[in-house]
């Protein structure tokens, strides 16, 4: 019978062979994967919230939003709205708001000139001030694994 350190290797060995495989699937299956996360400011008061990303026009995702899961984005939390290859260049992304009290849809345009294959956008739903009078804030970290 194998001693159980010999087991613990072996499996440790089979996790790691297992994270290697799935990193080299997802960059031959998206070579040009793009992520977006949305995240929220923990001041922001809404009990329902639906969220439209479209990229270059064309609309990606729609996400209704419940209490509990904004309790979370509160807290830290990150949504993926979407995930998909996206080419290298230029591109124009729009984030839509509709909260449960206002009749307001919040919107806004930024332009996108992705210079890796791999990227990830964040876009933060925040209050807006003095400093920084829209009411999103825009990361973007290029080349990720």
């Amino acid at each position: 019978m194998p001693e159980a350190a010999n087991l613990e290797t072996a499996k440790s060995d089979v996790l790691q062979l297992d994270r290697e495989l799935s990193r080299m699937e997802q960059k031959l299956l998206f070579p040009n994967r793009s992520l977006v996360l949305f995240g929220m400011s923990p001041t922001l008061e809404a009990k329902r919230l639906t969220i439209k990303l479209s990229i270059n026009g064309r609309l990606v995702a729609t996400q209704q939003l419940a209490q509990i899961q904004l309790d979370s984005l509160r807290q830290g939390g990150k949504l993926e709205l979407w995930a998909d290859n996206l080419r290298r260049g230029n591109h124009q992304l729009m984030i839509e708001l509709q909260t449960d009290t206002t009749t307001v849809l919040l919107q806004e345009k930024i332009n996108l000139n992705k210079r890796q294959n791999r990227n990830v956008v964040g876009i933060q739903w925040v209050e807006p001030n003095r400093v920084n009078p829209s009411q999103f804030r825009w990361v973007e970290w290029p080349d990720y694994d």
